[in-house]
C-alpha cells in the first residue's frame, strides 16, 4: 500500500499550487476495492453536491466512483473522473465516453526492464540511483483511440 500512499502524497503536493481546490475526502490507500470506493464517493457526494471533479488513485476507486457516478445520472451528470493505471476498464470507459476523462498509465515493460537493469547492477556491483524514474502517459478521451503505452 506504500505506492497508493506516495500517489496520494503526491497528489496532494500537486494541488498544494492550487489554493482554490478544495479536498474534501480522501479514500482509503485501496483495501476495500471498487465496492468500497462506490460507498465513499456516494456519501461524499451526497454531503458535498458541488463537488466536480475525483481523483482516484488506482483502476479500482476510479471505477467505483464511476459506478457511483452512474447510480445517479440526474445528480452526478458533470462530476469528472481522473484516474490512475489506465487499465481496460478505465480506456474503454473513456472510449465510451464516460466520466473517466483520463488516466495516468504506467509502461510496464520499461518498469520491468528498468527493474532487471537495477538489479544487474546490484548484483554486478555498480553504482545505482537509490530512486529511479521512469516515464509514464496520460490516456485521455482525446487521444484513447490513438495511444500506445511505450515498450
Amino acid at each position: 500500500m506504500s505506492s497508493l500512499n506516495n500517489r496520494d502524497q503526491g497528489f496532494r503536493d500537486g494541488l498544494a499550487k492550487y489554493p482554490d481546490i478544495k479536498i474534501v475526502e480522501q479514500m482509503d490507500a485501496g483495501t476495500n476495492g471498487r465496492e468500497g470506493y462506490a460507498t465513499t464517493v456516494e456519501n461524499v457526494m451526497n454531503a458535498n453536491p458541488d463537488i466536480n471533479m475525483i481523483l482516484t488513485n488506482c483502476g479500482d476507486s476510479s471505477h467505483g466512483a464511476l459506478s457511483t457516478l452512474e447510480m445517479y445520472p440526474d445528480k452526478f451528470a458533470e462530476v469528472k473522473v481522473i484516474g490512475y493505471d489506465a487499465g481496460p476498464d478505465q480506456v474503454t470507459a473513456m472510449k465510451e465516453g464516460k466520466q473517466i476523462i483520463a488516466s495516468v498509465a504506467q509502461y510496464l515493460k520499461v518498469i520491468g526492464r528498468t527493474a532487471v537493469e537495477i538489479a544487474e547492477k546490484i548484483f554486478t556491483g555498480e553504482k545505482y540511483e537509490s530512486v529511479v524514474n521512469v516515464e509514464v502517459g496520460l490516456v485521455t478521451q482525446e487521444n484513447v483511440a490513438t495511444f500506445v503505452p511505450k515498450e
